[in-house]
């Protein structure tokens, strides 16, 4: 398993030699761009699986590492960027949903269940509407996820670290997206309270 992964990281890269043509026009364009970009970013991200020749399971891990936490970092700067364009409407949502929430109140206190209803339902609607904005600059953050999976595809394939004991429906070598995916979600959680942390755009306590 050593020499799988020392000659993938000591190698070339090499990705998508099918058959350009029997895609058709417009997907054979998108993998030769695809393509272009993959080559051009692997110098700078097989460089971090490179920094323990001797040991190179050790440097799988850390590239594996560093390649998450770049990915969590762009991510999150598109996330911030995001929220920044669009933090005149989330202000905007959120004072309605504030608004709603003390007028509910007052209207369960001084005018009965049916007004209340009433109230709380412009209040789901408007908490609606901010969920689903925030929802959707989280998915856009998502972004260098699929393109960082697709060069270790492109430069691993199946080779990866063994384990010293089987998982179930991954056996010992669960591949490249489990190493991946080990590395990113923590890394995701830790530099999101860094980088996007609550009290900023878009992450205020609706209710005061």
């Amino acid at each position: 398993m050593w020499v799988r992964i020392t000659s993938c990281a000591a190698s070339s890269i090499t990705v998508f030699s099918g058959n350009y043509r029997r895609a058709g026009a417009f997907p054979a364009l998108f993998l030769r761009g695809m393509k272009s970009f993959l080559l051009w970013i692997d110098p700078w991200c097989i460089a971090p699986y490179r920094w323990f020749p001797e040991l190179p399971e050790w440097g799988y891990i850390v590239g594996t590492c560093v390649l998450a936490a770049q990915a969590v970092l762009l991510g999150l700067l598109t996330l911030r960027l995001g929220q920044r364009m669009h933090a005149a409407r989330l202000k905007e949502l959120r004072t309605e949903m504030r608004h709603y929430h003390k007028l509910s109140e007052r209207a369960l206190r001084e005018s009965g269940k049916e007004a209340y209803k009433a109230v709380n339902r412009q209040g789901h609607e408007a908490f609606g509407y901010y969920f689903s904005l925030n929802g959707a600059l989280w998915v856009a953050s998502l972004w260098p996820v699929p393109l960082a999976l697709a060069w270790m595809q492109a430069r691993f394939g199946t080779v990866s670290p063994s384990l010293p004991f089987s998982l179930p429906l991954l056996g010992p070598e669960p591949g490249f997206v489990f190493w991946f995916v080990l590395a990113y979600i923590p890394l995701r959680l830790l530099l999101g309270r860094l980088v996007c942390p609550v009290g900023q755009d878009g992450q205020e306590a609706i209710i005061d």
